[in-house]
């Protein structure tokens, strides 16, 4: 009686060593999905910082044509750039 009592208490202590050991994989595993999903995050914020400059430094550029056109250093744009006249013309107007 003695020694299966013994036993079941070892038994016991075995089940909740692998319980303890399971638990600390999950977190681990946990923990590493977050980071991944935080380097992801990262990643795409620095895309879209990238994308917003190459558009703000193509902006500037037709900026400055058209304002070289305007003040006659420049001969007509390309016919996109006119179409853009024509917009800003017709809400001005």
């Amino acid at each position: 009686m003695q020694l299966q009592s013994q036993l079941e208490a070892q038994l016991e202590q075995v089940k909740h060593q692998f319980r303890k050991e399971i638990e600390i994989i999950k977190a681990q595993a946990t923990l590493g999905f977050k980071e991944d999903d935080k380097n992801f995050k990262e990643k795409l914020e620095v895309l879209k910082e990238d994308r917003k400059d190459e558009r703000v430094k193509k902006q500037s550029s037709e900026q400055s044509k058209l304002l070289s056109q305007r003040q006659g250093k420049r001969g007509e744009l390309p016919e996109a750039s006119e179409n853009v006249d024509d917009i800003v013309n017709s809400l001005l107007g």
